[in-house]
């Protein structure tokens, strides 16, 4: 899926993902998961062990 999107000082953040990414989860899953387990302080090396846990 390839999205297009203005990013400006509203964006929050940007979802770079391969197919396997989106062959696990939603996009809500995704935003969801950023939210609470990303931005909550969490390393981003922790995150990426969670996902493919």
């Amino acid at each position: 899926m390839i999205m297009f999107r203005k990013v400006d000082t509203d964006t929050d953040f940007l979802v770079l993902a391969r197919d396997g990414i989106w062959d696990r989860m939603s996009f809500e899953d995704v935003i969801n998961f950023i939210n609470k387990d990303i931005k909550i302080d969490k390393a981003l090396s922790k995150a990426c062990e969670i996902n493919y846990l």
